[in-house]
This record gives structure tokens, sequence and C-alpha cells, in this order.
């Protein structure tokens, strides 16, 4: 069952997201981005439904597989690619920065 108010404050907070990444009135897009992110996780944080402790670490470790694979995945090749003039020690050190390069 859709609950009406969330699905209008959802549209809102898209349009929201929108102004903030067009160039708007930059004293409107601080006003927007301080908060419609947060919105948007305590609409999410609203509409998320745990029984139980056992179903919150069976969902947050559903998710972390389902998101990290592919990020792994991607960094793991993306390191490789850019391996030509680097050590295996620098390729494992971008791996655990998340794929940021030093400056």
């Amino acid at each position: 069952m859709r609950i009406k108010w969330i699905d209008i404050l959802k549209g809102i907070l898209m349009v929201f997201v929108v102004l903030g990444h067009s160039n708007f009135n930059y004293n409107i897009i601080k006003i927007i981005y301080a908060f419609h992110m947060p919105v948007f996780f305590m609409v999410s944080g609203y509409l998320l439904k745990l029984d139980s402790i056992d179903s919150a670490k069976k969902w947050i470790k559903s998710k972390t597989l389902q998101y990290m694979t592919p990020y792994m995945s991607f960094l793991i090749v993306n390191s490789c690619i850019d391996f030509d003039n680097k050590s295996k020690i620098d390729v494992a050190k971008n791996i655990l920065r998340g794929g940021t390069e030093e400056p």
C-alpha cells in the first residue's frame, strides 16, 4: 500500500535534487543542500521494515554483498588496467584507498 504524502514528498525532493545540480540561484542551492539528502534518508528509514535484529543483520549482509561486489570488481579491474608504471604495492594501496590516487 502506497502512502500518498510520502510519494509527494519524494517527488518534491527529486525536484530539489535537480535544482541542486543546476545553475540555479546559489543561495537557494545552499538551502536545498542543507536538507534534501537527510530527508531522503529519513524517508527511506521510515519505509524500511525490519522485524528483528536477525532480519536487520540479514538485510545489511545482502545489501553489502549486492553493492560491494560490483564496486570491488570494478575497482580491481580499473586498478589492473592502470597498472602500467606502478608497482604491485602501489596498485594494492590504490585498491585499499577506494581507487583514489594519492596527491
